[in-house]
């Protein structure tokens, strides 16, 4: 954290998420839910697509569209900002190799499930484990966003994985799908 008096080097991006109609509208009124499933791909978050590979608002309904299957989608945009000390880049060299470590130990104490991703796990006990608040974890990752996608591991798009609500606001709706 910054030290009073001390400018802060800042993370900011603008995040994509691809959702319903009708969760855009409470979303737009009350805001994003930190949804806690430690199952999800980085752990308990609000997940958006931000800029780095592809188009995060074309990521983010075709998401929608055609992995979590919804019909006639929309997409809502927001910004994203915290402390950049408060961002665990997993994209990154020292990110990935904190997760090894992180990995590694989570193993030790809790052992592997048979057939189960443990990624969201191993987050939520990495970001538990830190002696500064995580608010944002980032992550590559080959998600099958469209029919070609199924045929390769290569990352085509970057999460975003909000841990704090308050690193979100301005949220807009600003397309819809089908």
């Amino acid at each position: 954290m910054c030290c009073a008096g001390l400018k802060c080097e800042m993370f900011e991006k603008q995040g994509f998420h691809g959702t319903t109609a009708e969760e855009a509208e409470g979303i737009l009124k009350t805001g994003f839910n930190i949804v806690e499933n430690e199952d999800l791909y980085l752990g308990d978050g609000a997940y958006f697509f931000i800029d780095g590979i592809g188009n995060p608002c074309e990521d983010a309904l075709d998401f929608a569209t055609n992995v979590k299957k919804m019909k006639n989608p929309v997409v809502v945009r927001a910004d994203i900002s915290a402390e950049k000390e408060s961002v665990l880049n997993l994209c990154s060299v020292e990110g990935a190799k904190l997760f090894k470590k992180f990995k590694e130990l989570f193993y030790d104490k809790r052992g592997a499930e048979k057939g189960k991703m443990d990624d969201g796990k191993i987050i939520n006990y990495l970001v538990g484990e830190m002696e500064f608040e995580t608010k944002i974890v980032i992550s590559s990752r080959c998600v099958k966003l469209k029919k070609e996608d199924a045929r390769t591991q290569i990352p085509n798009c970057i999460f975003c994985c909000v841990k704090n609500k308050d690193c979100i606001s301005n949220e807009q709706l600003v397309t819809y799908g089908g």
